[in-house]
């Protein structure tokens, strides 16, 4: 009988112990589980945040690509301004600026924006902020100095009159052609001044022609630039496609154009240009990628046109029909002949002017290194 009744008791008391194990291990999971829930939706929410201020650094650098005037760049962005926004977020954009030295030891300011964005979770209960400086430089690094500037060698026919640049080689100093090589002056060719252009007698107060060369044709240069793209837009042309994300219009040809276009225009393939561009105060800057560019008859142009080969293979054509007319510069890294028409250049500075500072023609880039999460 005592036997039995040992038995049973020790029976009993490990199935107790065996029982208050199980509850400790439940409990313990249970705990664990809820730590890991807990952790988890921490991590979502903070996903959410955190997500919710990108996107607000990301509305906040379309709109300042919309429109990147100084004076334009502090403003206050929130989800509810936005359309279709899918995050709670708010953006303060402080307008500043910043000075940069050029290798030539030049000291230049550009505006730059101050972003600070706060992100919500879905549930608001978890806030993330993040800081950005944004900077705005011009997609032009340097403006055209000369009318006409051709990266080889040049053959000029037909009727071509050139309006130089009046201090293109300094003050009082005119400039109408610059190139690498030589130039080939043939048929009608004249230079004149802005005076001269404007009173409709460039044919005769001139200050070059095919004979008599001036000082306003630069040729033959040795400190010409030897990539004329990256002394244009900053770029080496080997990355000439790093632009394309700066251009207003991507195209691959002209034919769509309606003439109000303004911006930079890229165009891989032939142009050719039946409307009028541009105008002094919207002004298009138009590159011709590897492709034939013909300016047309009693068409005016207003801006640049950079006829570019991507290779010193690339073969293309240049003409210009009837009287066709470039107000501001004209220009090509590879040889070029225009050997018809009756075609003129006019050094435009309140056209290139409107390049370097107009909406349309500023690059919107984060400044790197800026970011952070913290403040």
């Amino acid at each position: 009988m005592t036997t039995s009744n040992s038995r049973g008791f020790v029976t009993l008391t490990i199935t107790l112990i065996i029982m208050v194990m199980a509850v400790g291990v439940a409990v313990f999971t249970a705990r664990n589980k809820v730590t890991e829930n807990r952790i988890l939706l921490n991590e979502i929410r903070h996903e959410q945040a955190f997500e919710a201020a990108e996107s607000g650094l990301e509305y906040a650098l379309a709109r300042l690509r919309k429109d990147a005037t100084v004076g334009a760049l502090g403003f206050t962005l929130t989800n509810a301004n936005v359309s279709g926004a899918q995050t709670t977020f708010s953006v303060t954009s402080v307008e500043d600026s910043v000075a940069f030295t050029s290798t030539s030891g030049e000291s230049v300011i550009y505006p730059i924006a101050r972003l600070t964005a706060s992100g919500n979770s879905q549930d608001n209960s978890t806030t993330e902020t993040h800081l950005e400086t944004v900077v705005v430089t011009p997609i032009v690094t340097v403006g055209p100095t000369s009318p006409l500037t051709v990266g080889g060698n040049m053959t000029v026919g037909g009727s071509f009159s050139v309006a130089a640049n009046p201090n293109g080689s300094g003050r009082g100093v005119p400039v109408s052609i610059w190139m690498k090589e030589p130039v080939d002056l043939s048929g009608s060719v004249k230079t004149c001044g802005q005076q001269e252009w404007n009173g409709g007698d460039c044919t005769s107060a001139i200050y070059s022609s095919k004979n008599n060369p001036g000082i306003d044709i630069v040729d033959n240069d040795p400190s010409f630039p030897s990539d004329l793209f990256a002394y244009v837009f900053g770029y080496s042309s080997s990355n000439w496609q790093d632009v394309k994300s700066d251009a207003s219009y991507l195209l691959t040809s002209c034919s769509s154009l309606t003439g109000s276009e303004t911006g930079l225009i890229v165009v891989e393939g032939d142009c050719d240009l039946k409307v009028n561009i541009g105008s002094q105060t919207n002004p298009a800057l138009i590159l011709v990628v590897d492709g034939d560019l013909t300016l047309n008859a009693n068409k005016n142009y207003y801006g640049v046109i950079f006829s570019f080969h991507t290779d010193p293979s690339v073969s293309t054509s240049l003409k210009a029909n009837g009287t066709a007319e470039m107000n501001g510069a004209l220009l090509a890294n590879h040889d070029v002949d225009i050997s018809s028409g009756t075609f003129g250049v006019r050094f435009d500075e309140l056209a290139l002017g409107n390049i370097k500072t107009g909406s349309a023609f500023q690059r919107v880039w984060r400044l790197p290194g800026s970011w952070r999460d913290w403040q």
